[in-house]
């Protein structure tokens, strides 16, 4: 059963992912999979898994739905509605499937295989900026928007998404180097190392301020959360000293910029810095403004899934080019309370507060899993940092790889225990 409804989702997921495409056959594949849940419900008896995030998942699974009753702009949110509905049917899935350790190896690969095809996308689709001067040399020699895709803006993927898309797997493949490697130890070391740069790379060609403070913020909380763990000294040592390195890298950054030209910079964002043009910054500052006021507008039901894009034009006076598509509130958490209300809301930092902590008592309790719960609590970390300044809105196709996250993780902390030592070699992230 687990491996028919893994076929069923692989093969419903780009009609829910463009949904406006072929309108009857998403109408067809939200069928069918509700018949395939039903089918498992009479032959398991087990309709729904049991876990300790499904209280959270019903609250938020309700406002969901709140925020489709209330939109006034059906045609966005449909995309983000089935979107999410995909996203529970993967969580879902995760959770049924990965019952079994045996079973990691085959989750891991296709989490790991969704980065990719999700990365290949993008950089096929993206729109890059030009931001960055010494950057621009790098980027002429990448493709330039080869695909079109549904639904999709005119102007391109924007390169800030297919950060937020990267940045994730950042953490999570630094990770791996804690797992048990497998038989040709220097092939597995050699491949994750390759990874590790290939991922960093492509985050620095994004141009993405926000996916580098998130780069950075996983990168951290994964060496604390492995400094965390029963350890022998050396490695805690090592781990807490290059914690220390980033902490201090940061500090230097922040004392060479210093408050007075940091200032300075913000209200006149035009001028150019080794980072770019911080134009962004004021941008950021007017959406979160009147993204602030539609959440006092509308705590309780948000203004509609999706439609804050839209909305913020037309009922407050967003200084902002008429022709820029502003597309979401550019933090996570206002764009969840815009989609779902303040009840949706605690809802998802409910779930994320779930899913971190399963992922510490997996890490604690079984050092076989500590490797993949470790990186998946660092990834919803760089994901989330990242959010503050910008966001994979809820429902939007990238988002398929946070619910993976939360259902790996939510399985795995429901995996049989196996003991730890400090000294298993297992236990060791290097």
């Amino acid at each position: 059963m687990d491996w028919a409804e893994g076929g069923v989702l692989v093969l419903t997921a780009p009609f829910l992912l463009f949904p406006t495409v072929k309108p009857l056959w998403t109408a067809a594949a939200l069928v069918v999979i509700l018949l395939t849940w039903l089918a498992r419900g009479i032959l398991t008896k087990s309709p729904w898994p049991q876990t300790p995030l499904n209280g959270a998942l019903l609250v938020w699974s309700v406002m969901v739905g709140v925020g489709v009753l209330v939109t006034a702009m059906p045609e966005l949110t449909l995309a983000k509605a089935t979107g999410l509905f995909l996203g529970i049917a993967v969580w879902r899935y995760c959770v049924y499937f990965l019952r079994a350790p045996g079973r990691l190896r085959w989750m891991t690969l296709g989490f790991l295989l969704l980065g990719l095809a999700l990365t290949a996308l993008g950089v096929l689709t993206t729109n890059w900026p030009s931001k960055i001067p010494f950057l621009q040399t790098l980027l002429a020699y990448l493709p330039k928007r080869l695909l079109a895709l549904p639904e999709a803006s005119a102007a391109g993927v924007h390169a800030n998404q297919l950060g937020g898309t990267v940045v994730f797997y950042f953490p999570f493949v630094l990770s791996l180097f804690g797992g048990r490697p497998p038989r040709r130890r220097w092939l597995w070391r050699l491949g994750i190392a390759c990874a590790t740069l290939g991922i960093a790379g492509l985050l620095a060609l994004t141009q993405s301020r926000s996916a580098w403070l998130g780069m950075w913020g996983g990168a951290l909380a994964l060496l604390l959360l492995w400094a965390l763990m029963p350890l022998a000294k050396s490695p805690r040592r090592w781990l807490l000293a290059a914690a220390a390195g980033l902490l201090l890298l940061a500090m230097v950054g922040t004392w060479l910029i210093g408050p007075e030209r940091l200032q300075r910079l913000i209200e006149e964002p035009s001028g150019m810095t080794a980072l770019g043009s911080l134009t962004s910054l004021n941008f950021r500052y007017e959406v979160w403004r009147w993204a602030l006021a539609a959440v006092q507008d509308f705590p309780f039901t948000g203004c509609g899934l999706g439609t804050f894009r839209q909305v913020v034009r037309l009922l407050y006076p967003v200084n902002v080019t008429p022709t820029y598509d502003i597309a979401h509130a550019h933090n996570i958490f206002l764009q969840v309370a815009l989609d779902v209300g303040l009840p949706g809301l605690i809802a998802y930092l409910a779930l994320l507060a779930l899913a971190i902590l399963s992922g510490l008592q997996t890490a604690l309790r079984n050092t076989q899993l500590r490797a993949p719960a470790l990186g998946l609590t660092a990834g919803l970390a760089a994901l989330h940092i990242y959010g503050l300044m910008d966001a994979l809105a809820p429902g939007s196709k990238p988002g398929v790889i946070f619910w993976y996250a939360l259902g790996m993780l939510t399985a795995l902390a429901q995996l049989p225990c196996a003991p730890h030592t400090p000294s298993d070699p297992q236990a060791l992230p290097i």
